[in-house]
């Protein structure tokens, strides 16, 4: 479940959780709402955490944002940067249709949310996407103190 904060939107992560129960291979004595309930609480706790250990500048960056898909987005993008940096690498890729299959959106909706991103603040464009070579490459501007 740590893992998949990190990489997925809540609902993509109910759907694997939901699909976990189903193709569960061995007797448990949790039924599915009880098992979608222990999902919910722990996703609640790490997002508590998570929204802690974020600074307050990237706390007011977030708190622009409005739905579940720009949230994950943020979330998982500040992940990416966060990998980026302990690479030692300034940039770092985000790949429209993967990022799409992440958050359970189409890749145009990907495409328009990097755009408001990048208006807002929060990331800034280093590269162009190159078709069938390299997706588009981005720095994470939304901590001006600690930039990435």
């Amino acid at each position: 479940m740590g893992a998949a904060f990190h990489q997925v939107s809540r609902t993509v992560a109910e759907h694997l959780a939901r699909a976990q129960f189903a193709e569960k291979t061995v007797a448990t004595n949790a039924d599915k709402a009880e098992h979608m309930k222990d999902f919910a609480g722990l996703w609640d706790g790490m997002e508590v955490r998570w929204l802690s250990s974020i600074d307050d500048r990237e706390r007011e960056h977030f708190a622009q944002l409005s739905t579940e898909a720009e949230c994950s987005a943020f979330r998982i993008i500040l992940s990416y940067a966060r990998k980026a940096a302990n690479d030692s690498v300034t940039d770092f890729p985000i790949a429209r249709d993967n990022l799409g299959d992440r958050l359970g959106i189409t890749g145009n909706g990907v495409g328009l949310l990097r755009r408001k991103f990048a208006r807002l603040g929060i990331v800034e464009q280093t590269a162009p996407y190159k078709a069938n070579v390299a997706p588009a490459r981005f720095r994470w501007t939304a901590n001006i103190s600690q930039p990435f």
